[in-house]
């Protein structure tokens, strides 16, 4: 079974809801390259993450927040979740949140309780890989893919200038522990995931 359908077959199912749940919805992509935005986050012209998988299509990409809402202060299930599911059939699976934000809005602000976008991605990439990854069927489904990343992808927001020499200041005031592509393996991510980080516009192969 792919991804949609174990989703829309066992997960309600296994967490014992039983009213009416509408399907998770999907885009079905014939080709290995593929891009990413979140509408409700960037504009036209903020430019989207590009992706191409080193086996070809197709991909399909789940709409899983959207889905996810549905099941909104059910107490079994961990609260947070991220924007996409993303799966090439026993090759690629990809859990992914996307974001535009000011660089100080990434990372952790010392003087306040704000733990920084990455940080809180990192927390909503977990917590819907765990409650996906509770239920039998899928975990099953986890452990037959050859490629399994979480992945953080986000955009800077560019300041309401022009000129060269504010874009020219602007690289030097960009924190150097922002890595526009950063690939790490964590023992505490479940069912051996790999999490990615990633500063699009860059493109990335998998």
């Amino acid at each position: 079974m792919a991804i949609d359908q174990l989703i829309n077959t066992y997960f309600a199912q296994f967490y014992n809801v039983h009213r009416q749940i509408n399907p998770i919805r999907r885009i079905v992509i014939e080709d290995e390259s593929f891009s990413l935005t979140d509408n409700e986050i960037l504009t036209q012209d903020s430019g989207v993450l590009n992706i191409k998988l080193n086996q070809k299509g197709p991909v399909q990409i789940c709409l899983w927040e959207q889905y996810f809402n549905q099941f909104n202060n059910l107490a079994a299930l961990k609260p947070k979740r991220c924007d996409l599911l993303i799966e090439q059939r026993n090759k690629h699976f990809i859990l992914a949140e996307l974001t535009k934000s000011k660089s100080e809005h990434i990372l952790p602000n010392v003087q306040s309780n704000n733990i920084g976008k990455r940080a809180y991605a990192w927390v909503q990439l977990n917590h819907t890989l765990e409650n996906l990854g509770n239920v039998p069927e899928i975990e099953t489904y986890f452990s037959t893919l050859e490629y399994k990343y979480i992945l953080f992808a986000f955009r800077l927001t560019q300041d309401n200038t022009n000129t060269i020499l504010a874009k020219t200041f602007e690289k030097f005031f960009k924190p150097l522990t922002i890595v526009p592509v950063l690939e790490t393996e964590d023992n505490s991510i479940p069912f051996d995931f790999k999490y990615l980080q990633i500063q699009f516009p860059e493109a990335y192969q998998f």
